[in-house]
């Protein structure tokens, strides 16, 4: 066995060994949260959870489910987090409208910048007395799987002992 090949496998075994011991430190970085709520018109609620906290990644929050009244209205949903200043931050407004038997579909999404230490979810009813809302609300830290990292890592090494191979 040469030396380069001897090389390359021994840096291979311990990037992987290092990925997995950093895998295990890293705590969660999305859930998803089941929802099943009646909302009154002019009693705003909010749905506030704990979140990894990473200003180096982008955190996707999505909202997904099903709106049911008895009369027509619309209800209002953003999100919002606090910022690494401690401040509230906000996403846009959504209306999502329904009416009485019908499918009234509920999809939202919004990227931050970072993963920040707290998100939450936003419901303001208006123009119906109440609604249910049946669904999820997830949110992602956006963060590169270990194994990503592993793969990119090898490859450039490989790169790196072609290229030298080359220089010879």
């Amino acid at each position: 066995m040469n030396h380069t090949l001897f090389r390359f496998s021994l840096v291979a075994l311990l990037a992987t060994l290092v990925a997995q011991a950093a895998q295990a430190s890293i705590p969660p970085m999305s859930e998803t949260y089941p929802i099943d709520v009646t909302i009154a018109q002019n009693q705003p609620l909010e749905i506030v959870r704990p979140n990894f906290f990473d200003l180096d990644h982008p955190k996707l929050l999505k909202l997904s489910g099903v709106l049911a009244g008895p009369q027509p209205g619309s209800l209002a949903v953003f999100f919002d987090w606090i910022d690494p200043a401690g401040g509230k931050q906000t996403s846009p407004v959504q209306e999502f409208p329904f009416t009485p038997g019908g499918t009234n579909l509920v999809d939202l999404e919004y990227t931050i910048p970072y993963c920040p230490a707290e998100v939450s979810v936003d419901f303001r009813l208006a123009n119906a007395d109440v609604v249910r809302f049946v669904g999820e609300f997830t949110h992602i830290c956006l963060v590169p799987e270990p194994t990503t990292i592993l793969t990119a890592g090898i490859a450039g090494l490989a790169l790196v002992v072609a290229a030298r191979r080359q220089s010879r």
